[in-house]
């Protein structure tokens, strides 16, 4: 065989092995989703729980697809898991809150979760999550690449150190949970790539990133809540949760200054050399 034919053939290799390998990660996402969709009725908020994140890590790990998926076809199946992530949420807030007026020991008289049905939820749920593994199977990845994979990561990463910045200058609760997002993104990514990567302390320092960034959330909800006359604690409330964002900011802050402390240019290099 020829150079130029070798190299084609480990190019269409290189094509068909990322495409193949993205592909199934999808599928197997949206194939537990429907397993925890099934856990709802008898365990609503573990199985709730369960399937936001899967969905999460869905909505991430389609974003590695973007250089060769359609946008049309791409914002549909988005939309699909977006409306999913959010079809069986319910009370969650309220679940949230009720834990941290616990964590705060701080009384919420009118805080309480409602009994609601989910049957009728369930079974949309359901449809919605055979529609995505349909719409998923129907994605062409076959000219994904190794070298799109890793940019698409590296600009994960960008977008996660840039959103650091904007919350290091302004820690406001529309900054924080933007980074969030994409810390949350960043480390979904990270964990399908690991067996490549190898970098076990990074992915436990951007895991536990986003653990704490989920904290300070939760508290701007808790706060956003009072102001807006959703619940009314008892007096003392305010001075736990300034104290307690205080402290969890700090913590962020050493968390992100190793999370992020390499350069994107490094990074680049890094996936060049790891990913098949």
């Amino acid at each position: 065989m020829s150079l130029d034919l070798e190299s084609t053939a480990s190019t269409r290799s290189s094509h068909s092995h990322a495409g193949r390998w993205l592909h199934r990660l999808l599928t197997q996402l949206v194939q537990q989703s429907t397993r925890d969709i099934h856990k709802v009725p008898q365990w609503e908020e573990q199985g709730v729980h369960s399937l936001r994140k899967r969905m999460k890590k869905l909505q991430a790990m389609l974003r590695l697809a973007a250089p060769v998926a359609p946008e049309s076809s791409m914002k549909s199946v988005l939309r699909d898991v977006r409306d999913l992530k959010n079809l069986l949420s319910g009370q969650r807030d309220t679940l949230v809150l009720t834990k941290l007026a616990r964590k705060l020991d701080t009384p919420v008289p009118d805080l309480h979760a409602e009994f609601q049905s989910s049957g009728g939820k369930v079974r949309k749920a359901m449809l919605l999550s055979e529609q995505l593994l349909i719409d998923i199977g129907l994605l062409d990845l076959s000219q994904l690449t190794w070298d799109m994979v890793g940019a698409m990561y590296v600009k994960s990463y960008k977008a996660s150190r840039r959103a650091w910045r904007r919350a290091q200058e302004d820690p406001s609760a529309e900054n924080l949970h933007d980074w969030r997002k994409k810390v949350k993104r960043l480390y979904y990514q990270s964990t399908a790539l690991e067996r490549w990567l190898h970098h076990p302390k990074r992915l436990r320092r951007t895991r536990k990133l986003g653990s704490l960034l989920g904290d300070c959330h939760d508290l701007d909800v808790f706060n956003d809540s009072v102001q807006t006359g959703r619940i009314h604690p008892e007096s003392g409330w305010k001075s736990k949760v300034k104290q307690e964002r205080s402290s969890l900011l700090s913590r962020i802050e050493q968390r992100a200054e190793k999370a992020f402390s390499r350069p994107s240019c490094k990074i680049k290099t890094e996936m060049r050399h790891a990913l098949p």
